[in-house]
């Protein structure tokens, strides 16, 4: 038997929780406490303690695996999962992880997920049974140095969404394709993080009036970071080019549904089979 026995959090630990986003993940308090508010401690999150204090951690999300034809299943979604330095390498996170899926099994789930931090670490879950499942494809456009702003198209448009309006379009997109559903508390505290710092994350894309489009988006330095894009098959170097005239960034990167880089992993019930092998779609969780 381990000596690491994990909990649920309690409510009056939130501080202890915080302190080791910081230390491991670098969150601000904003983000700290959006995510605290949407996300509820006592439901949401796993620990590990050393006497009293907080020692390693993974948060339980609710989610939805789509397979089209087949219907929606519930799995769990494994964010922020963190151990203090100084405790790593003893099995912590191992318990954690096993805690979580026994408890996603128990409510008869297909599984529980999560996307590594680094490349680094997919081999560290692929020896706790996790396995290759999720999937999307990178396009990176850098603008050529010798473009004219009279190359550019005026007919594409961007419009702000709200959380619960992209939650509904994103379905609607998504609803041919494997892939992850969340609640609308997801895109919420998105919302309310990106608001904080004086941004928008969800955006409708329209071509001459049309809808063509969404998109998840940050700009990160002299760059625009797509997290996700679902619509119609367009010429990406000129919908990217559009993107840095509209911004005023010299490039863009964007992720979208494809086989081409993995994601996720996966790791699944036993008592649960997949509908079919077709690999499902992961672009972001709470970035």
């Amino acid at each position: 038997m381990s000596q690491w026995q994990p909990d649920f959090a309690k409510a009056c630990e939130k501080k202890q929780v915080r302190q080791l986003m910081q230390r491991v993940f670098g969150d601000d308090d904003v983000f700290c406490h959006s995510l605290f508010h949407y996300f509820p401690i006592p439901r949401h999150l796993l620990v590990i303690r050393q006497d009293e204090d907080i020692v390693s951690m993974a948060f339980v999300m609710p989610a939805v695996f789509h397979f089209p034809g087949h219907g929606d299943v519930a799995a769990t979604y494994l964010y922020a999962c963190a151990t203090a330095p100084e405790f790593r390498g003893q099995g912590l996170m191992r318990t954690l992880l096993e805690k979580a899926y026994n408890l996603a099994c128990q409510r008869g789930e297909a599984g529980i997920f999560l996307l590594p931090a680094s490349p680094a670490l997919y081999l560290f879950y692929e020896n706790l049974g996790f396995q290759y499942f999720f999937y999307h494809d990178e396009y990176e456009y850098l603008q050529p140095v010798n473009r004219h702003k009279e190359e550019h198209s005026r007919d594409y448009s961007i419009v702000p969404l709200s959380g619960s309006e992209y939650a509904r379009v994103r379905d609607r997109w998504l609803s041919e394709r494997v892939s992850v559903f969340y609640p609308l508390r997801h895109y919420a505290f998105m919302q309310a993080v990106y608001a904080s710092r004086g941004d928008t994350p969800f955006y409708r894309v329209l071509l001459k009036e049309k809808e063509i489009g969404i998109m998840t988006m940050y700009r990160r330095r002299m760059s625009l970071n797509v997290l996700e894009w679902l619509g119609h098959d367009i010429d990406k170097e000129q919908w990217c080019a559009e993107l840095c005239r509209i911004y005023q960034v010299p490039g863009v990167f964007v992720q979208m549904p494809g086989s081409q880089k993995a994601t996720a992993l996966f790791r699944q019930n036993p008592a649960f089979v997949l509908p079919n092998k077709e690999k499902g779609y992961f672009a972001f969780a709470l970035d």
